[in-house]
């Protein structure tokens, strides 16, 4: 199964191996989807983000409506990725929440940054990497107080993105150059 969105507030969970539509979630309090992440152990729940701060979360099993999180970030979600602990969304004001998935509660992450462009959490490591729109990117710790580590050479960053499991990092810049980074 994959789920989708088709730019309006609308998720959207399909059969791969039929090609089929299964079933849709047209979400009219929010507006445009800005980022969906799938539950890392139950592929059943989907996260989605949108355009106006709206941060949801959703059973695909259960009718339209039934929210496993409803909140509001102070602005369009730029996110939402996760470890094995937690689901992590960053707005693009800088603003970190990170969703506990044992008992389920939501709190801010952190400091609040100044605007961002990417954000992204390493999977099997205690990382966050950040890419704002007026300076470097750099990684902090999931407490998100301390840049831990500011990334060399780039000026700005488009997007950054961490290897699924790997120690390893990416960095796209607006001139098309891309940089990799190993973690040691």
């Amino acid at each position: 199964q994959i789920v989708t969105s088709r730019g309006n507030s609308g998720i959207y969970l399909w059969d791969i191996s039929s090609q089929k539509l299964i079933s849709e979630w047209s979400l009219q309090s929010h507006h445009i989807v800005t980022a969906l992440c799938l539950h890392p152990k139950d592929s059943n729940i989907c996260f989605a983000g949108y355009n106006d701060g709206g941060l949801i979360g959703v059973d695909l099993r259960e009718p339209l409506n039934k929210y496993i999180l409803n909140t509001t970030i102070d602005s369009s979600v730029i996110n939402i990725c996760h470890d094995s602990n937690f689901i992590y969304s960053c707005s693009q004001s800088g603003r970190c929440m990170n969703w506990n998935i044992q008992n389920k509660t939501l709190n801010q992450c952190g400091l609040k940054r100044d605007e961002m462009l990417s954000f992204d959490v390493h999977k099997e490591l205690p990382l966050m990497l950040f890419s704002p729109k007026e300076s470097p990117p750099f990684i902090t710790s999931p407490s998100n107080t301390q840049i831990i580590y500011p990334v060399p050479d780039i000026s700005l960053s488009n997007y950054s993105v961490f290897h699924s499991y790997l120690p390893v990092f990416s960095c796209g810049t607006k001139s098309g150059e891309l940089y990799s980074y190993q973690l040691i």
